[in-house]
């Protein structure tokens, strides 16, 4: 097997489309249609991916307030040890 430039975005995208048929077969229309041993699980993984996305406390802001927390962080360790 050759590996070449495309290849992790090649795995990327199927990944991402495993990703949405997943999502998609947990809707809750769907419940009625799935056996009961994969009907929690897909529920679970549906309502998580909705509390990442729509949780209103999580997205860019997060993103940057760590990375500014992470350079506060860096920082005061220079300052301490005398950098």
């Amino acid at each position: 097997m050759a590996f070449g430039l495309h290849s992790p975005l090649k795995a990327a995208g199927k990944t991402l489309f495993l990703l949405v048929v997943v999502y998609a077969l947990g809707a809750p229309v769907l419940a009625p249609l799935r056996p009961e041993v994969i009907d929690r699980p897909l529920s679970a993984f549906h309502q998580a991916v909705n509390d990442a996305v729509l949780d209103p406390g999580w997205g860019l802001d997060t993103i940057k307030r760590a990375l500014l927390d992470g350079r506060a962080y860096l920082q005061r360790q220079l300052d301490m040890f005398g950098g």
